[in-house]
């Protein structure tokens, strides 16, 4: 069985090419040599009728539920150019994580 994690986020626009930048050749990259997970896949919204909506969502597919809490996780989530970016440097923090990050089996693994 594989869980699929679930992060949706909104940066501030002047922030994208850098944000992007970063979590596609250092965060993606860095973050799938964690045991267990297993793919990443990273969207854009384009367009919504929430105006609130997060524009950015990324979906990890991880061997268990248990593996974005393991220190292998969470070190990998530390390393790279996340811990240089000053927040205090911008008018808003680069990345504002929001609390619809979810665990659920994936798709072709639930019961019927």
């Amino acid at each position: 069985m594989s869980y699929v994690y679930v992060v949706q986020m909104d940066i501030p626009h002047h922030l994208e090419a850098e944000f992007n930048r970063i979590y596609d050749e250092d965060h993606v990259p860095t973050i799938l040599k964690v045991p267990g997970v297993r793919s990443c896949a990273r969207y854009r919204l384009d367009h919504s009728t929430v105006p609130t909506m997060p524009r950015y969502l990324a979906i990890y597919e991880v061997d268990s539920a248990e593996i974005i809490n393991s220190p292998a996780w969470q070190e990998a989530s530390d390393l790279g150019e996340w811990e240089a970016q000053d927040p205090a440097a911008h008018d808003q923090p680069p990345a504002q994580r929001l609390p619809q990050h979810r665990l659920t089996p994936s798709e072709e693994e639930r019961p019927s």
